[in-house]
């Protein structure tokens, strides 16, 4: 969704109306091109795509079409230019890109990781999983963090993504902590976890390391970059998916 979204910028900033129109009846997506003005036409062609039941070949057609249009201006040297919106539009797509499991490498749109790896399915799996516990703070973390990658805030996103793990151990802890007052919470979650054999000794130095690096460069500007903070948000997302399957197991 966010990848559309900065799609549809690149194409209104670069794009005619009549090279809009061309582009779309080439990829055989030209039939919902209509609209009171270009963003709206574009809007009504590609937002159907991020839903749940949207055809398979209009996917396919959009990302060729997607392709295209970006290698068509890198390989010209027109985006970006020295521009300061230029920049801004450039920076966008390619943080919404990055968020959803891609990236530009030489001009061209490829998985940030091996495909066998399928980071988007593993957030929707992620997400399915927090629903379904009712992990409401953990799952409003975790989306703060997408929501900030995506506007290139690194540092913010960082602290997000820490606090969207710290979450998942909490919400954990308090699913299965049964003595009197209130449940664990941050660190003491954490060691509750590993007393009651939810994790083992290797899984909680693990634990303890993963949280050591999340928590530098956090809220600190200009500390983090693109690529520090996609890492960050994959090995949180990772462990906490590891981690809710468990919680399956043991009802």
């Amino acid at each position: 969704r966010r990848s559309i979204a900065a799609l549809i910028e690149v194409m209104d900033h670069y794009r005619t109306d009549t090279q809009i129109e061309q582009l779309l009846f080439k990829h055989d997506l030209n039939k919902r091109y209509h609209g009171p003005n270009k963003m709206n036409r574009l809007g009504n062609v590609f937002y159907p795509l991020a839903h749940e039941d949207a055809n398979k070949s209009e996917i396919d057609n959009a990302r060729d079409l997607c392709d295209e249009v970006v290698g068509d201006l890198m390989d010209r040297g027109i985006w970006p230019d020295h521009s300061e919106q230029s920049r801004r539009i450039y920076d966008s797509f390619r943080g919404a890109l990055r968020v959803d499991g891609a990236d530009l490498v030489e001009g061209r749109i490829v998985s940030f990781l091996s495909p066998s790896v399928e980071p988007d399915r593993e957030q929707g799996v992620l997400e399915s999983r927090l629903k379904q516990y009712d992990f409401e703070v953990a799952s409003n973390h975790l989306n703060n963090a997408l929501d900030l990658a995506s506007d290139s805030k690194w540092e913010p996103a960082n602290g997000e993504v820490r606090s969207f793990l710290e979450s998942i151990c909490e919400a954990i802890a308090a699913m299965i902590y049964s003595g009197p007052g209130e449940a664990p919470v941050r660190g003491e979650a954490r060691k509750f976890l590993a007393e009651q054999g939810f994790l083992n000794d290797k899984e909680s130095d693990l634990l303890r390391s993963l949280f050591q690096v999340l928590h530098g460069e956090g809220g600190h500007a200009g500390t983090s970059s693109s690529d520090d903070c996609h890492r960050r948000r994959l090995m949180a997302v990772s462990i906490a998916n590891y981690y809710l399957e468990r919680l399956e197991t043991i009802g």
